[in-house]
């Protein structure tokens, strides 16, 4: 799996780890196909179950051209009273914020916390 790197000639780390630690390369062989065996295992042991109504909608929206699912793909919501103007502007961010609290309703998430 793995290839020895050439020993230098002359004193390094490299020279220093092949004499202090001999068996590295194949226990990293070793702990890297372990690893490997364990994720492949999990990964394939317990596929999720997909309900058929699902695949068949997943399968249909994906033979859809690509416009037609961005047309699909976001959903407008009227937003009460943000949607109301076409633009609002404040002095400071503190206006804006009073603005918020007292105008736009708490579902909205523009609430202080």
């Amino acid at each position: 799996m793995f290839e020895d790197p050439p020993v230098p000639a002359t004193g390094s780390c490299g020279v220093f780890v092949v004499r202090r630690w001999p068996n590295l390369k194949t226990q990293l062989e070793t702990m890297a196909a372990a690893r490997y065996a364990s994720v492949v295992t999990t990964v394939a042991a317990a596929p999720p179950e997909i309900p058929s109504d699902w695949l068949s909608e997943f399968e249909a929206a994906a033979r859809r051209p690509l416009p037609q699912r961005f047309r699909y793909a976001f959903i407008r919501t009227h937003k009460p009273v943000l949607d109301d103007a076409r633009y609002r502007s404040w002095d400071s961010m503190e206006d804006y914020r009073r603005w918020c609290e007292e105008n736009l309703p708490s579902w909205l998430g523009y609430g202080r916390v």
